[in-house]
C-alpha cells in the first residue's frame, strides 16, 4: 500500500545517504551488502527457470572478486582461489550442465561485481568524496527515473518494448534522458568538487545525461526480462512495497560504468 511504500523509501533513502555521507567505511560496507543481495536475488531468480545455480556460494563467490577487484593486483591471486573451488564443487553437483552454471556464473558477476568495483574505486580517485562520483550518479539515475515515469504518464503514446515492459513509453524515456542531463549539470554545479575535478561543458552534460539514462533503462529492462522469464513481479522482498534490492538499483548498475566511461572519454578526447 502508499504508506507501506512510503515508508520503506523514507527509511531506505535515508540510510543510504547516511551511509554515503558518514564515511568511506560505512560506504564500501553498504555496497558490498548491495552487491550481495543483487546477487543472491539474481541467481535465486534463475532458480525458477531450469538453471540451479547455488545463490549463497555465487554470493559468497561474488564477495570475495568484489574485494579482489578493489584491492592491489597482489591479493587477486589469493583471492581468486575460491573460483576453482566452486568449479570442483559445481563437477560433483547432480543434474547440472557445467557450461550453462558457469556462463551464468560468469555473467552474473560481471553484470553486477564489475559495476559495484567501479562504484567504489571511481569514489576513491583521490581522496574518498561523495560528490565527486556516488551521488551525481544516484541522483542522475532517479531523475531519469522519475521523469520517465512522469513523462509517460502525462505525454506517452507511443510503447517503448512493450513486449518486455509494456508501460515504458518513448516520451517518457526521453523526459528521463532530459532530466538526467539537467541532473549532470545541477550535481556538477553545486555540489562541492574535490581534488581531480574534470571541466565540464554544458554539451557535457548532455552527453552525460543521455548516456546515464540510457544504461539505466537498458538495466530496467534487462531486469523486467529476466524477471517476465522467472513469471515474478518483484526480484525480491527484502524491502517492503518496493521488492529487491536490484528492483532499486536495476538502472544504477548499468548506469555506473556508462558514467565512468563518458567521463573518461571527455577527460581523453573532448
Amino acid at each position: 500500500n502508499f504508506w507501506q511504500r512510503a515508508i520503506t523509501g523514507l527509511v531506505f533513502v535515508v540510510v543510504m545517504l547516511g551511509a554515503i555521507l558518514w564515511g568511506e567505511q560505512s560506504f564500501v560496507a553498504m555496497v558490498f551488502l548491495i552487491n550481495g543481495f543483487c546477487l543472491f536475488e539474481f541467481f535465486s531468480l534463475f532458480r525458477k527457470l531450469e538453471s540451479k545455480p547455488n545463490p549463497i556460494l555465487n554470493v559468497v563467490l561474488g564477495t570475495f572478486f568484489l574485494t579482489a577487484m578493489i584491492l592491489d593486483s597482489g591479493y587477486i591471486n589469493f583471492i581468486l582461489v575460491p573460483i576453482f573451488l566452486v568449479v570442483i564443487i559445481q563437477l560433483f553437483r547432480k543434474q547440472v550442465n557445467i557450461i550453462e552454471s558457469a556462463g551464468l556464473l560468469a555473467f552474473g558477476l560481471l553484470y553486477f561485481v564489475l559495476p559495484f568495483s567501479i562504484l567504489i574505486k571511481s569514489s576513491f580517485y583521490i581522496d574518498y568524496s561523495p560528490f565527486m562520483f556516488v551521488l551525481p550518479i544516484v541522483v542522475m539515475v532517479w531523475s531519469n527515473d522519475t521523469f520517465a515515469y512522469v513523462g509517460g504518464k502525462l505525454l506517452g503514446k507511443h510503447k517503448l518494448m512493450p513486449k518486455v515492459s509494456p508501460n515504458k513509453t518513448v516520451e517518457g524515456f526521453v523526459s528521463g534522458l532530459l532530466f538526467a542531463s539537467v541532473a549532470s549539470y545541477l550535481t556538477y554545479t553545486y555540489f562541492p568538487q574535490g581534488k581531480g575535478r574534470i571541466e565540464l561543458a554544458l554539451y557535457h552534460h548532455l552527453l552525460i545525461g543521455v548516456s546515464v539514462g540510457t544504461a539505466a533503462t537498458l538495466g530496467d529492462l534487462i531486469q523486467s526480462s529476466v524477471k517476465r522469464m522467472a513469471g515474478v513481479k518483484d526480484s525480491g522482498k527484502i524491502l517492503p512495497g518496493h521488492g529487491g534490492m536490484w528492483d532499486r538499483f536495476d538502472g544504477l548498475v548499468l548506469a555506473i560504468p556508462a558514467y565512468a566511461f563518458v567521463l573518461w572519454l571527455i577527460s581523453r578526447v573532448f
